[in-house]
């Protein structure tokens, strides 16, 4: 919980994208089975998102070879596919712009 809310700071995300953290969440929802963990992994993932423009970048890669975030948009935890949709949309917005 205090990495989501550590994670809404700038310097806490590129600090956390130096260490890999994007691959690193995104493997932890692929093999949890924790729903908390899973929740927490994609709030962290969304404020990485909005924050690192080259983070955002290796998501979209990591996404297309793995479809992480998309399984996780249509699944039954409200938070999680909150999350997962919010950075789909982000990356729509990107592509349309």
């Amino acid at each position: 919980m205090e990495l989501t809310l550590l994670s809404s700071q700038q310097q806490a995300v590129e600090e956390m994208g130096e260490l890999g953290a994007v691959p690193w969440l995104l493997r932890m929802v692929r093999t949890t089975n924790d729903e908390t963990n899973m929740v927490n992994c994609f709030a962290i993932l969304l404020n990485i998102c909005r924050h690192d423009r080259n983070k955002r970048k290796e998501m979209w890669e990591a996404e297309i070879a793995n479809r992480t975030i998309s399984r996780v948009a249509v699944s039954r935890n409200p938070s999680a596919s909150q999350n997962g949709n919010a950075i789909l949309e982000k990356r729509r917005k990107h592509i349309t712009q």
